[in-house]
This record gives C-alpha cells, sequence and structure tokens, in this order.
C-alpha cells in the first residue's frame, strides 16, 4: 500500500472507530473484533493463534465507504495495522466507559503496556509515559525541594474531552509518580531478563 492510499484507508478507519461501537471476543484459537453502526456490522477482525495470522472479513457497507474516501474496492489492506488500531480504540472506549466514576482510572489504566521512559529534566526526576505511541502524561519529582512536575499530553487530553472530565482535574501526584516509576523499574527488570536469554 503506497502513502497515499495508507493515508486514506487511515483517514476512513478513523472516522469509522469515531462513529461505531466495538465489540471483543476471545477463545483458545484467538480474538476478535466486530466494528458496527446503527447501519449494521461495518467489518471484523480476527488474529487467529491456532494460524499465527490475521483475517479481515469487510462488509459491503464498509466498502461503501471506499470510493468516498478515493480507494479501489481491491485495496490491499494491512490486517495486523487495522487490528491494533481497533484494540487500541478498545481499550480507549472502555477506559472512557470507567472513567466517568472516576477520572484517575485514566491514568492507572495508560500505565497498563505503555511504555516508560526515564529522564532528567532540569532537576526533576521524569517518566514519560506513552501508548502505542501516543504520547499520555509525564509526571517528575524534585528530590531537595519535593516537588511534582506534572504535563498532559495528547492522549489524556483527549480523553479528558471523550469523558467530559474538567481540565483542572488534577491527579494524586505522589501516587502516580511512584506508579510510573515502578511501572519503569519493572520494565527495566523485564528487559534485563529478556536479554540474558539474547544469544
Amino acid at each position: 500500500m503506497d502513502i497515499e492510499t495508507h493515508s486514506k484507508f487511515t483517514d476512513l478507519l478513523s472516522k469509522t472507530l469515531s462513529t461505531s461501537n466495538i465489540k471483543y471476543a476471545n477463545g483458545d484459537t484467538g480474538e476478535a473484533y466486530v466494528v458496527y453502526n446503527d447501519d449494521g456490522i461495518m467489518f471484523t477482525i480476527t488474529f487467529r493463534n491456532d494460524m499465527n495470522k490475521y483475517e479481515f472479513t469487510c462488509t459491503n457497507l464498509f466498502k461503501s465507504q471506499y470510493a468516498k474516501h478515493g480507494l479501489a474496492s481491491d485495496t490491499k489492506l494491512n490486517y495486523d495495522e487495522i487490528f491494533e488500531t481497533v484494540a487500541f480504540a478498545y481499550k480507549i472506549e472502555q477506559i472512557a466507559i470507567r472513567a466517568h466514576r472516576d477520572f484517575s482510572i485514566i491514568y492507572n489504566d495508560i500505565l497498563i503496556d505503555s511504555d516508560v521512559i526515564y529522564q532528567m529534566r532540569g532537576d526533576f526526576e521524569t517518566y514519560m509515559v506513552t501508548n502505542s505511541g501516543i504520547a499520555g502524561f509525564a509526571i517528575g519529582h524534585n528530590k531537595k525541594t519535593g516537588q511534582y512536575g506534572f504535563k498532559r499530553y495528547e492522549l489524556v487530553n483527549t480523553l479528558y474531552t471523550v469523558c467530559s472530565i474538567s481540565p483542572d482535574k488534577k491527579p494524586n501526584y505522589a501516587k502516580l509518580y511512584k506508579r510510573a516509576k515502578d511501572q519503569y523499574m519493572a520494565q527495566v527488570a523485564v528487559k534485563n531478563i529478556q536479554h540474558l536469554y539474547d544469544f
């Protein structure tokens, strides 16, 4: 798929996911997502563990959107990328549902399966949290002054908007800093163990 086609399909997929519901199912042979809206099922994307491959089933309803986005009906698609995008959208949808009860769930859930990057920013020992390559937040602590530094990025700002959370709502910095640091230390430990078994 060339860059222009990829861009057009990404736009179609994003618009579809923003106006659709997602159902998730898993079993012994794999896991699947069904994307649907009021008009019907748009598509299903499945990863089959037993065959180590992706399966994409596109309905005529979804294909009817191809022409509107300048895509040919036989466009070759990157199934693993579609699967990851839908899985990420589903995860965000689930976070949003739970965040209506307690906004701090956003931070706790983002830390799961995130990449945490350690940085020194001036005197602040800082942990930058990204999920699927999208920046979530950074939390830092200055040991000399006891101050915390905090910044929200694209992912958390989007979740605040989706969940109608007031921008002035801030997490407990001390608890969040500890969680982010613990997650970082766990990642380092896993990488060190994996390195021991690299030949």
